[in-house]
């Protein structure tokens, strides 16, 4: 009796096993820093709005976190997030898109911004570009940076 359940505690284990090992965790890249700034006349002067953060490139989706956003005091400012699919021409689809809340402080001020995914999941090779904006509500312009996975 002893060998016989011994036997099937061994079967048991390689069947699970190759459940594991067939059904591997989903695709993931490495992790990217991105800093978008906004500066006033045209880049030259001072800058308005600039966010930061961490890119997660998921399988097909994108998540955004460690974000902060500065924006100049007696301004207000927006960071704009836009995922993308894109192909060999460059052309691209608009996924998914987000935003963070309005910030307008007194005095130049750091802000934390939540987590933010934009969800690709749904489309045969997801998001495949992300585009990140400082955007200057009170000036009304804004700097796009451009990051591919």
């Amino acid at each position: 009796m002893r060998f016989h359940w011994l036997t099937r505690l061994g079967m048991a284990v390689t069947v699970a096993l190759g459940v594991f090992l067939a059904n591997p965790a989903p695709a993931h890249a490495t992790d990217t820093k991105f800093q978008v700034t906004h500066a006033h006349s045209g880049g030259a002067g001072t800058i308005a709005v600039s966010i930061k953060g961490n890119i997660d490139w998921l399988n097909r989706s994108v998540r955004l976190y460690n974000m902060q956003i500065f924006v100049k005091g007696g301004e207000c400012g927006i960071g704009w997030l836009a995922g993308y699919q894109t192909n060999s021409q460059g052309d691209e689809v608009l996924i998914d898109r987000n935003r963070t809340d309005t910030y307008c402080p007194y005095g130049d001020a750091w802000y934390p911004v939540p987590d933010i995914t934009l969800d690709g999941s749904f489309i045969s090779g997801g998001i495949t570009r992300l585009k990140v904006q400082a955007w200057d509500e009170t000036h009304q312009g804004g700097t796009w940076g451009t990051f591919n996975r």
